[in-house]
């Protein structure tokens, strides 16, 4: 399919532009654009200065909302001038932006909107419910991202961010089904990768509970999850201090989750920036995987993507895709759950989880047919 990309720029339509690139990936409170333009750059520039506003869209449809953030100008013997373009969505300054001001907390939510607010920026939910809430009080020059996942570090919840430049928080669980896509027919190149730089052999999250007893104590409890790693990498974390054993355990968990996760990832390039139903691939939506060779698939969720435009290649797509348990795919636990049954939740979830997610891609027909 071929994408007709039209760029805005404070407005007016840039033209003359030779590459595009879009990527978008799970976690990441921003989108980013690259492009590279041969219009005499000398003429172009003049009227070019950060942080102007941009507006990105792909046959009609918008794509991205957001700011020039740099411009380079190269001047080469053989291809001229060139002038390439870098750029994020609106949501980009709450990366590196310090939270600023007190904001009492009701709840997870209502604490994640006061702090984008001043920036402009809205919450998206899918409506789902939120764990019970943990006070968390923003580190003295914390970024606002930062301060995010910390609040959310108890919460089934993933971040991505909307074409208008709004921030989208949905539940794990809750993720859309972006269809099917199938091995060969449907893709120029599929990179399986399998990895262990990242996994670890147990999980020990570390808090302070706090007794009453001859007055407030604090004393340190431990929460630790082990892993199928087969050999010793231990990791420790240190959750917010005001965390119990089993919101430790949750967090211990969760780590533990993202560890094993880590292990498998799947990269497809294919020449559409479209699912079957005409939307764009999104980051933390649901993909099930076909591999025609040996009649089976599996259903994983898309990490990250890439949309590529030029002369050369023309329109691609990259999706990379990792099993759902990397990205928060366990149990809520309520504050009033005990330490032990706390525990015993979560220690087994990640690996069930995982074996769920990916086994028919480590099964010996699908390495077979490779």
């Amino acid at each position: 399919m071929i994408e007709r990309v039209n760029v805005k720029l404070n407005g007016r339509v840039l033209t003359g532009w030779t590459s595009f690139r879009f990527t978008q990936s799970i976690d990441e409170a921003a989108s980013a654009f690259e492009i590279e333009t041969t219009k005499d750059p000398r003429v172009l520039s003049e009227d070019i200065t950060q942080s102007l506003p941009i507006t990105i869209e792909a046959n009609g449809d918008l794509l991205l909302t957001g700011h020039l953030e740099d411009f380079d100008l190269n001047i080469e013997r053989e291809t001229g001038r060139q002038l390439i373009l870098r750029g994020r969505s609106a949501t980009a300054d709450i990366i590196s932006a310090s939270v600023v001001g007190s904001y009492p907390q009701q709840n997870t939510l209502t604490y994640i909107e006061q702090i984008v607010a001043p920036f402009g920026i809205q919450v998206e939910t899918d409506g789902s419910d939120w764990a019970d809430h943990v006070e968390i009080t923003p580190e003295l020059g914390q970024t606002v991202l930062g301060a995010i996942h910390d609040a959310l570090q108890l919460q089934q919840k993933t971040i991505s961010v909307t074409a208008t430049g709004q921030l989208r928080i949905w539940d794990a669980e809750n993720r859309p089904r972006q269809g099917a896509i199938s091995i060969g027919s449907q893709t120029k190149v599929a990179r399986i990768a399998y990895k262990s730089s990242g996994q670890f052999s147990e999980i020990t999250a570390h808090a302070q509970e706090v007794t009453q007893f001859q007055g407030a104590q604090a004393s340190e409890v431990n929460a630790r999850v082990s892993t199928s790693f087969p050999r010793y990498r231990p990791k420790i974390i240190f959750p917010s201090t005001d965390m119990d054993t089993p919101k430790a355990a949750v967090a211990a968990s969760r780590s533990a989750a993202r560890s094993i996760g880590s292990g498998f990832e799947m990269t497809l390039t294919t020449t559409t920036w479209r699912n079957s139903s005409g939307q764009f691939w999104e980051p933390n939506g649901r993909l099930w995987v076909d591999v025609p060779e040996i009649n089976q698939g599996g259903e994983l969720v898309i990490q990250s993507i890439g949309f590529t435009q030029d002369r050369q290649a023309g329109t691609e797509a990259q999706i990379t895709l990792a099993p759902a348990v990397k990205f928060g795919a366990t149990d809520a636990i309520s504050a009033n759950t005990s330490t032990q049954a706390a525990v015993q939740q979560v220690a087994q979830s990640p690996t069930q989880a995982s074996a769920a997610d990916v086994g028919v891609f480590f099964s010996p027909e699908f390495l077979g047919s490779l």
